[in-house]
C-alpha cells in the first residue's frame, strides 16, 4: 500500500515539473509498467513515448506495446 501512495506522489511531482527541462525518470515498479498493452492503451500511443524504446518519464528501455499508469493518449493527427 505504501508503494501505491508513493507512486501517486511521484506522478504529482512529475506533473508539477512539466516545464522543467531536465525531468527525472521513475522506476518501472513505481508506475506499474507492464510489457503488454492495457486494451488500446500502449506506450507507442502515449505522449511520453520516445521511439524506438524509451519514455520521457520511465527509466530504462520499454516496449512500444507496453503500458504504465502514466499513460496519456497522444492527440489524433
Amino acid at each position: 500500500m505504501l508503494l501505491r501512495g508513493t507512486g501517486w506522489g511521484v506522478i504529482a511531482t512529475i506533473a508539477g515539473v512539466a516545464g522543467v527541462a531536465a525531468q527525472q525518470q521513475v522506476s518501472k515498479q513505481v508506475v506499474a509498467y507492464q510489457d503488454q498493452p492495457n486494451g488500446d492503451k500502449r506506450c507507442d500511443r502515449c505522449v511520453q513515448f520516445q521511439p524506438p524504446s524509451a519514455c520521457k518519464v520511465v527509466q530504462g528501455p520499454i516496449r512500444p506495446d507496453g503500458f504504465c499508469r502514466l499513460f496519456v493518449a497522444r492527440p489524433p493527427v
